[in-house]
Formats: structure tokens, C-alpha cells, sequence
């Protein structure tokens, strides 16, 4: 397998600097809850660059989530909607009331690229009421995804990133895979896989928006 040469600017979502565009808000009326999307990493900050482009497909696999999201009648606002560069305090800022949840987007990364996998992080030292469901939130989500996937699971992890301990809203940062594995990378850029992960990432937050 060829080497391809990738950046670890990604797993640190606490390092991004910008000004908050205009958010986009799809779905409206009897709405079953409102959730926020946040595409990591944008503009010149591309994240992981390996056999995907982090900031590509977080912003595509959101899109396509937000799409599948308002058919079922759920309200979603995006933190970006396009190729910009946010700070982390102007993502985390749109995870308070009256959202029900926040879902942070990203690809991981690893030196040996057999690693893939999917994983999913919660707030770590989290004592607020929140901190049942984000955890609930974060199992449904990878036990779907595997599921349907196939794409195995590499766990819960809790980590003090600011996108999840500032959040206001029960809130999982979702590793949808690595960018530096062949076989995710190819699964993250194509969009029938694209369209069966956001199916499974639907499913767990309708079961979450309707257990609270």
C-alpha cells in the first residue's frame, strides 16, 4: 500500500479559529426536536488529509444527515453549511437550549494505517444530568453504525474537548472513521456508504430525541 502523507491537525477540535457564519436551519413546523450538527474542522483547517479529506466529509456526511433529518420531521442547525473556519467556542456556543442534542462530526487518525474503526467521545469528569443520555446517544450511535456497516466499533472514549464539556446539551463527538485506513477512507467518500451512515446516525438520534 502506497504511504500517503496525512495531517493530525484533526483530533483537536479546541484548535480552530473564525468568524461564525449565518446558520442554516432546516425543518420547521411540528418539528420532533432540534438538533445541532457540527461539521469539524473547515477552510484552510482540511483536518486529517489522507485517503479522505476530514473537513470533505464531515461536511458531506452532515449535509446528507441534515437531508434525512427534516424528512422526519427534526429541526437541524448546522455550525457550518460550507467551507468555512470556525473556533470552537463559535461551534459550541449553538449547542445550548433549545437544541436536544449536539453531534460533533470527524475522521480519526493513526500512524499505522490498518487502524479504523468507528468511536465516540463523551465529556469527561461530566456530572450534569445530561451525561445519561449523551452516553446512551453515543452507544445507539455506534451500535447502529456497526450494525448496518459492518464497520467495527472502537468504543466509548470521555475526553475533555471543549465542544463536549461546554456543551449545554447532552453531546457525542462521532469518529466515523479513519482517514488514514484504505478501506474507511473509501467507505467515507462514497456516498451510498455515506447515505447508510447517515441512516444509522438518524436512527440513533430519533430513539434519543424520543427516550427524553
Amino acid at each position: 500500500m502506497p504511504r500517503i502523507p496525512f495531517l493530525l491537525l484533526a483530533g483537536l477540535p479546541f484548535v480552530l479559529v473564525a468568524v461564525l457564519p449565518p446558520v442554516a436551519l432546516a425543518g420547521s413546523g411540528d418539528a420532533r426536536g432540534l438538533v445541532v450538527l457540527d461539521p469539524g474542522h473547515g477552510g484552510e483547517d482540511a483536518g486529517v488529509i489522507g485517503y479522505a479529506v476530514e473537513k470533505d466529509v464531515t461536511l458531506r456526511l452532515a449535509q446528507q444527515i441534515r437531508r434525512d433529518l427534516t424528512r422526519a420531521g427534526v429541526q437541524v442547525i448546522m455550525t457550518r453549511d460550507g467551507d468555512q473556519r470556525l473556533t470552537v467556542l463559535e461551534r459550541v456556543r449553538l449547542a445550548i437550549s433549545p437544541a436536544n442534542l449536539f453531534l460533533s462530526l470527524h475522521t480519526d487518525a493513526a500512524q499505522d494505517a490498518a487502524q479504523q474503526g468507528i468511536s465516540a467521545y463523551v465529556a469527561a469528569h461530566d456530572v450534569s444530568p445530561q451525561r445519561k443520555v449523551s452516553r446512551a446517544f453515543a452507544t445507539r450511535l455506534l451500535d447502529d453504525i456497526s450494525r448496518n456497516t459492518g464497520v467495527p466499533s472502537r468504543g466509548i472514549k470521555e475526553i475533555e474537548y471543549t465542544v463536549l464539556t461546554k456543551a449545554k446539551v447532552p453531546a457525542v463527538l462521532l469518529n466515523v472513521g479513519f482517514a488514514t485506513n484504505a478501506a474507511d477512507g473509501s467507505r467515507l467518500t462514497n456516498p451510498a456508504e455515506q447515505q447508510r451512515l447517515s441512516a444509522s446516525v438518524v436512527r440513533a438520534i430519533q430513539v434519543t430525541l424520543q427516550s427524553t
